[in-house]
């Protein structure tokens, strides 16, 4: 079924108001068209509607919300049997799995749910959409291969309709998996490429995100540091100007990730810091939960293993509490690292432990069996400890901790 004018008007108007980063005037334009939409018993627009609502609510950092008009708009849509529409709920709801709560398994469920859907009903925007999706999870998941090809068939999609907004997206994706592949000037290349359609077509919303990345990109390399952190700083400052929350939080973890490989550790934390502020005033606990965990990452590096210990523990709570499995056998196997560390090595095991059987019920083969392999490494080392504290080679890991604390 093709969408009725009134529809089609609106999607426009909904979708570039968000591009352009106007999340005030889509915000308006939403309840006006779903104030009409009802007024004319117009059930096609009015789930536009509501699925742009759960589209601006997660770029303003109102996650909850954005989720309760996401099952909304996917309800609407199903009701109307309206398989374009029904395709774009799907991938809004992927969007705030993965951006606003870091839940990648039920992302990619809805992304590829979506990507069935629009494949059989001929929908290139929803393909690119959700082909896009699922190539951001494969970068996340370090699987660059499957990533750059899926932000390639992406591409090709959009660049059919042509949709120079999905096309600098799948770019700036495919751009982020060069980069951890080491093909640096595949990567400039693609980012480039990317912010030449955004400065054409005036897409604020992409071209920020790609400008982090691009400076994210520049300061791996000590002569075009500077440049990198300038341009970082410029992205970060156009987020906050725009009140983008998913963007400002990636942004300002790039900023932090950055400062901490030069070894700038006191500006790292500031950061940090602030990614905790921000995410308790988003109330997003799935970010405060990674911020922890980051935090937890940099003292462990810094051996400052007590700090560690207490920051992980808060990034393992509020994983239990948000039922994210992922970050929880994450945080349960840098507990166990950084216990080992400590020669704590029966921690160590409960936590590698938990982490091996939490990845075992995910599914990743590859965590597990290397989860397997850490776990005999350390019953290993647990009896050459045993064996050196009996010979009084070594203090105790009490007495070594208390030390630390001094």
């Amino acid at each position: 079924m093709v969408l009725n004018i009134k529809a089609a008007m609106a999607q426009t108007t909904i979708r570039n108001y968000l591009q352009a980063g106007d999340f005030h005037r889509a915000l308006n334009a939403c309840r006006v068209i779903l104030e009409d939409a009802r007024e004319r018993q117009d059930e096609q627009s009015e789930a536009i509607a509501i699925i742009g609502l759960a589209q601006v609510h997660q770029y303003i950092g109102k996650f909850y919300d954005a989720r309760v008009y996401a099952d909304g708009g996917l309800q609407s849509a199903q009701a109307i049997a309206i398989p374009e529409l029904t395709t774009m709920a799907l991938n809004t709801r992927a969007s705030i799995f993965f951006v606003g709560n870091l839940k990648f398994d039920e992302a990619e469920a809805d992304y590829r749910a979506a990507l069935q859907l629009a494949h059989n009903n001929d929908d290139k925007r929803g393909i690119a959409t959700a082909l896009a999706g699922i190539a951001a999870i494969y970068n996340h998941a370090h699987d660059y291969n499957r990533a750059i090809k899926y932000a390639r068939e992406s591409f090709d999609f959009a660049r059919e309709m042509p949709d120079d907004f999905l096309m600098a997206t799948a770019l700036g994706i495919m751009g982020n998996g060069f980069v951890k592949q080491g093909s640096y000037e595949k990567s400039l290349k693609a980012f480039d490429d990317a912010l030449g359609f955004c400065e054409k077509y005036n897409n604020k919303l992409i071209e920020i995100y790609l400008m982090g990345n691009k400076g994210f990109l520049l300061t791996q390399d000590v002569r075009y540091f500077d440049d990198g952190l300038q341009l970082l700083d410029q992205a970060l400052t156009a987020a906050q100007d725009m009140d983008c929350a998913p963007h400002e939080f990636a942004l300002l973890h790039m900023n932090a990730i950055t400062r901490e490989r030069v070894g700038q550790d006191d500006i790292a934390l500031d950061y940090y810091l602030t990614m905790v502020n921000r995410a308790q005033t988003w109330e997003n606990r799935a970010y405060e939960a990674l911020t922890f965990y980051e935090i937890g990452r940099m003292y462990t590096r810094s051996k400052e293993y007590n700090e560690s210990i207490d920051n992980f523990g808060h990034a393992l709570l509020i994983s239990r509490e948000t039922m994210n499995p992922f970050y929880e056998a994450q945080v349960e196997s840098a507990m166990g690292m950084t216990y080992a560390l400590m020669h704590d090595y029966e921690s160590a095991l409960s936590h590698y432990m938990a982490a091996r059987t939490l990845y075992d019920a995910l599914g990743d083969d590859s965590r597990t069996s290397s989860l397997t392999q850490t776990i005999l490494l350390t019953y290993i080392n647990r009896l050459i400890d045993r064996i050196l504290r009996f010979l009084g080679v070594r203090q105790s890991s009490v007495e070594e901790t208390s030390g630390n604390d001094d």
